[in-house]
């Protein structure tokens, strides 16, 4: 399940309304009344189907075709389902912003359904190949689908509302996803043909959703490749800026090593649960459902975490709880501990994370603070396929404790080194205020 992010909202013209709480969630109801109805509705049920034809796929190329799961297939598996929210993202906006947006969310829409259609043939056909493409291919679609959706938001809700809005659509959209995965977890080892089959009539039902829809803009004329250059040059800026300013480079590193172990033990966990205990897909489920809920309480207990102790001081504070989990995991090697211990992990990798969106968010000049977030965002997607990739060579029957302890190692390395790190960025900033 990946981040989304929200779209950017220009600064208002004089005499225009500014962006604000608005009515903040009380107001929500009525806003589900209006044009942003059939918008989140549409999005909620392709959201769904995203979420259950990704488990599908897990479930085709592990444990249908091949004998089990290994790091290196589940690397696979990652790669394809997380890789294309971020590779495609930054350049979709180019394409939505010269097609019409409401037809946009229906062809689409009725493209994906097609493409699980498709699927269904390579189940059974039993062609992993082709599998892989049409997934990529659909993900792919679906973040064409996801952008589109932020482009159209803005003009479904009043101005004042759109902060109200945009939080509707993300709590709805990614619960619909995790239900999707989470739930197709409990069908499809039973028959991959009917998840696929399922994910087909939710794409179609977006469409029909979509369709709903008044006019919500855009034909803009321009020059398509000239954009995508710039786009990869803007994306290229964005870079050298988080790389050579400490104060995001830090913090960025940390998103990145926290999500490498992180990984590195949902691939254990999956892996151990498929080996010691034949869960099998259930057990990918099992792995999504704990690192999903600790990410919504994570998601909760940050504010006011953030009000006790600064953003930077929660930066290597959030590898601490993450290194006595895994270490724990490995000292009693039970899947329900493992699980637990994935949990608290996740949790703490929430904290962090929205640390770090702060820190990016406010260290980040205005001119380049998108790029620098579509770097983050790649590099928060890479670091996940990365703890698969890393495991090939160190995974083997009955290695989960030694793993589960160097996890726990690097954990303990991170809050060394980030510790070390944040203290030079907080001196810094002290110094740049002229306060010790």
């Amino acid at each position: 399940m990946n981040p989304a992010t929200l779209p950017t909202l220009a600064a208002p013209a004089a005499g225009q309304q500014t962006v604000a709480g608005g009515r903040g969630w009380r107001g929500a109801r009525k806003l589900l009344r209006g044009p942003l109805g059939p918008l989140v509705g549409g999005q909620c049920l392709g959201q769904l189907a995203d979420g259950l034809a990704q488990i599908t796929f897990a479930q085709f190329v592990l444990f249908d075709v091949a004998q089990g799961a290994t790091p290196a297939r589940i690397a696979a598996v990652l790669a394809v389902t997380l890789l294309p929210f971020s590779l495609v993202g930054p350049f979709a906006g180019i394409l939505i912003d010269r097609l019409d947006r409401r037809r946009t969310l229906v062809v689409v829409s009725a493209v994906r359904a097609s493409l699980t259609m498709l699927a269904i043939l390579t189940v059974i056909a039993q062609s992993t190949i082709a599998a892989y493409i049409g997934v990529l291919i659909l993900l792919s679609s679906s973040r064409f689908v996801m952008a589109a959706k932020g482009a159209a938001l803005p003009r479904t809700v009043p101005r004042a509302d759109l902060v109200t809005g945009n939080a509707v659509s993300s709590v709805l959209g990614l619960s619909s996803q995790f239900l999707g995965a989470v739930g197709g977890s409990l069908i499809v080892g039973r028959s991959t043909a009917a998840g696929f089959a399922i994910a087909t009539v939710l794409y179609l039902g977006a469409a029909l959703v979509f369709t709903r829809l008044p006019y919500v803009g855009s034909k803009q004329r321009g020059e398509v490749l000239s954009q995508v250059r710039r786009v990869a040059k803007e994306l290229a800026d964005g870079l050298r800026v988080a790389a050579s300013t400490a104060e995001i480079r830090w913090p960025l590193l940390a998103v990145a090593g926290h999500r490498v172990l992180l990984g590195a033990g949902f691939v254990v966990l999956v892996l151990m649960a498929d080996s010691r205990y034949q869960l099998e897909i259930s057990g990918y489920g099992v792995a999504l459902a704990a690192t999903g809920f600790a990410a919504f309480a994570g998601s909760a207990l940050a504010p006011p975490l953030a009000r006790r102790y600064s953003a930077t001081a929660l930066v290597p504070l959030s590898f601490l709880p993450a290194a006595a989990a895994a270490f724990i995991g490995g000292l009693i090697g039970s899947v329900a501990v493992l699980v637990a211990c994935v949990g608290v992990v996740a949790f703490a990798f929430q904290v962090l994370k929205i640390s770090v969106d702060a820190l990016v968010g406010g260290n980040a000049p205005d001119a380049v603070r998108g790029r620098i977030f579509a770097v983050y965002d790649v590099l928060y997607n890479v670091s996940f396929v990365a703890a698969g990739l890393l495991m090939i060579p160190l995974w083997h029957a009955d290695s989960e404790r030694l793993l589960l302890w160097l996890v726990a190692g690097g954990f303990a390395l991170g809050w060394a080194v980030f510790g070390t790190a944040m203290s030079v960025v907080r001196r810094r900033a002290s110094q740049s205020r002229g306060t010790w």
